[in-house]
């Protein structure tokens, strides 16, 4: 595993999970144009999104690795922006779809 790999996952890492108990009025602060609170929840976000890069990894597209990280967090960004429930599970999943998703369509 190259540093520079080794150095996102421990950024990555150093986020504190996505979970209800701070997500909801995080979500709220967000809605009302809090920038700290999306930070935060995008932070949280992050592992799920390089998650879902690294199940892409070169091995299965053209795609360089940081490309598809920048794309899947990039999609991460906008499935905040889209998102309308207000449960960290259920955004995870909204999350989830909509990062795969771009990076099956990136991919075709």
């Amino acid at each position: 595993m190259d540093s520079a790999l080794t150095n996102y996952k421990a950024v990555v890492a150093a986020q504190p999970p996505l979970d209800d108990g701070w997500f909801g009025p995080a979500l709220a602060q967000t809605r009302q144009g809090d920038d700290e609170a999306r930070r935060r929840i995008l932070g949280s976000g992050l592992r799920l999104a390089l998650a879902i890069a690294e199940t892409m990894a070169p091995e299965r597209t053209e795609i360089p690795f940081w490309d598809l990280v920048q794309e899947a967090n990039g999609a991460l960004t906008r499935a905040l922006d889209q998102f309308t429930g207000s449960l960290a599970d259920d955004f995870t999943a909204h999350a989830d779809h909509d990062i795969r998703s771009h990076l099956r369509a990136l991919s075709a």
